[in-house]
């Protein structure tokens, strides 16, 4: 059980192990205490580490996932603007029917003749 190669856990069969070979090397129940200690410590630390590695691997790819900002992609949708009022809208039927609502006393724009609403 050196601390450089636990690979993450300390097992029950492994800290009785320890707690033996500490025995017959002559060490008393508070030395062998406080080392089986600080080796699962350092397991525990070691498997916080590698939580926090394999959360932050899986929010990445989350994000890849998903790839794209909604408030962006919505931005880029609207395409067509109204020239008076400054709207925004997405499609020429939208801007159609805006138009036709908001400002019925001014003629249509060219781009809007065709459309049907």
């Amino acid at each position: 059980m050196e601390a450089a190669g636990i690979s993450g856990s300390v097992s029950v069969d492994d800290q009785r192990s320890f707690i033996k070979i500490e025995t017959l090397r002559g060490k008393n129940l508070t030395e062998i205490h406080s080392a089986l200690r600080e080796v699962c410590d350092m397991a525990r630390g070691q498997q916080k580490i590698q939580s926090q590695q394999k959360n932050a691997k899986k929010q990445a790819e989350s994000k890849k996932k998903h790839g794209h900002d909604q408030k962006a992609a919505a931005k880029a949708a609207l395409v067509y603007t109204c020239a008076i009022c400054r709207t925004q809208m997405p499609d020429p039927k939208t801007f159609k029917q805006h138009f036709e609502s908001k400002h019925p006393k001014t003629p249509l724009p060219p781009e809007l003749v065709d459309v049907e609403a």
